[in-house]
Order: structure tokens, then sequence, then C-alpha cells
């Protein structure tokens, strides 16, 4: 007989349909909060640097939506660990990506 995998994400795309302390897989976490954004490897390195709370269940990482909610919280970054990258001040400047990481720090605090 072979293992038949539900998909919890495709059955519950919605973040607002997860309890805030419902256990998550890494990668679960990745594709409900953060799609196209952050992935599970990501994630396995916020929890490596101590960013993100984990709980591991027999070799198995999982988290939590309140555990996710850590994440979008801003800090200053030392000197030497703030990002070479020359920023425009113009406000008319695309910028895809900080509407993603907007988009998803609103999903995450329109949660609570």
């Amino acid at each position: 007989m072979t293992k038949r995998t539900i998909d919890r994400v495709a059955a519950r795309p919605d973040p607002a349909m997860w309890r805030n302390d419902e256990l998550l897989t890494l990668g679960e976490a990745a594709r409900l909060v953060f799609p196209n954004l952050l992935s599970e490897r990501s994630l396995r390195h916020a929890a490596k640097i101590g960013r993100l709370p984990i709980s591991v269940v027999n070799g198995k990482h999982f988290t939590t939506l309140d555990a996710l909610a850590l994440l979008s919280v801003c800090t200053s970054l030392p000197a030497s660990d703030a990002p070479d990258n020359d920023y425009t001040d113009d406000p008319d400047a695309e910028d895809s990506d900080l509407d993603e990481d907007l988009a998803a720090i609103r999903r995450i605090r329109d949660r609570r």
C-alpha cells in the first residue's frame, strides 16, 4: 500500500483558514505565507540563525503562523551587515520585491 500525501496548503490556501498555533512544515509555511518570496530553504536558514522559532518532531521541522510573524519584525542591521546595494530615493522607482514584501507583512498582520 502506498502512502497518500495530502497537500494541506492546496486544501486551505488562505492563511486565515489556519489556526495561529497550528503546526506547518517549513515547506508548507513558505508556500502558504511567502509564496514566490521565501523558500523552505530560506526558512531553514532563518531557524538556524535564530530568527524563526521551530519545533522538531521525529526529525521534522515545524513552525506556526505566530512564529512566522516574527520574521516580519524589522530591525536595524549593524553597519557591517548592511547590504551594499545602491538604493534610490525616487518614489516612482518600480520595486516589485518591496510590494511583495509589504503584501506578505499585511497578510501576517491581518491574521492577528
